[in-house]
């Protein structure tokens, strides 16, 4: 039996492809994928965007890391002798035994100067937990190892340099290194300004600063007893004098104690 009515035209065999949701034309123009080299740029510069960020990051932990590091190795350089507190009153730019214009005293004060006091043993253990750097042993020390304490070595070559100024003076024959001269001027130079003294000094105009001034000083009195405790019985003398430096013991580094100045010349 024929039936009178047509199928819909959802159901026609002559529908059009337009007629369906995914015709050709879907979705509209304006809407239509990227070309492909488009897409590939994008997906580049993400991937860049990331490597930078992932590079940025590990950037900053690393240094963090390297800040720690150098903090932790600025603390165990820091002074652990004494105090770095500046708790002695001293009486600075006065007239002393040291400047006496008797060369006889002077010369004698000078003389009784021991800087060897700073060449000092400390146990192994000592070094290690205080970081210090490799040194030597001492002799004969029982695996003790050496340090030099840096104002002892700067007292070594004010004491060198001004027994040579004066052997210069009297045309006296000599045999010390030139090198060895050259050293403690500039171990004196470098000694200073990695210690900068800002304290401000009065001057009257006349060549002179500070005369007779107080300051606060570090201690030295306490620095010479922890020396004192750590000794090595080492004995400081002309380079190349020959004398045996070791196993000469002299109590004390014959500076003045609880005064920067010996013995007042009144002049």
């Amino acid at each position: 039996m024929e039936d009178d009515d047509p199928l819909p035209d959802r159901y026609s065999t002559d529908s059009k492809p337009t007629d369906s949701l995914l015709e050709s034309n879907f979705p509209p123009p304006e809407f239509e994928e990227l070309p492909r080299s488009s897409k590939n740029s994008l997906s580049n510069a993400t991937r860049c965007l990331w490597m930078f960020i992932s590079i940025l990051l590990l950037t900053v932990l690393f240094e963090g890391l390297y800040i720690t590091y150098l903090l932790r190795q600025i603390k165990h350089l820091k002074s652990h002798l004494i105090s770095s507190k500046h708790t002695a009153e001293r009486t600075v730019h006065s007239p002393s035994i040291y400047t006496s214009l008797n060369e006889t005293e002077s010369n004698q004060a000078w003389d009784a100067i021991l800087p060897g006091l700073g060449v000092v043993a400390v146990e192994e253990e000592y070094a290690t937990a205080h970081n210090l750097p490799d040194t030597v042993e001492m002799p004969g020390g029982d695996g003790k190892l050496l340090y030099v304490i840096e104002a002892y070595h700067a007292i070594h070559c004010v004491k060198i340099l001004r027994s040579h100024y004066l052997a210069l003076r009297a045309d006296t024959p000599w045999e010390w290194s030139h090198g060895h001269d050259m050293h403690c001027f500039d171990t004196l130079r470098q000694y200073i300004m990695c210690n900068p003294d800002d304290t401000l000094l009065y001057t009257t105009g006349h060549r002179d600063a500070g005369h007779g001034q107080k300051k606060i000083c570090r201690d030295w009195d306490a620095l010479r007893d922890w020396a004192e405790s750590h000794n090595s019985g080492y004995f400081d003398t002309e380079p190349g004098s020959g004398v045996n430096n070791w196993g000469i013991y002299h109590k004390g580094d014959g500076l003045p104690m609880g005064s920067l100045l010996g013995w007042i010349v009144v002049t």
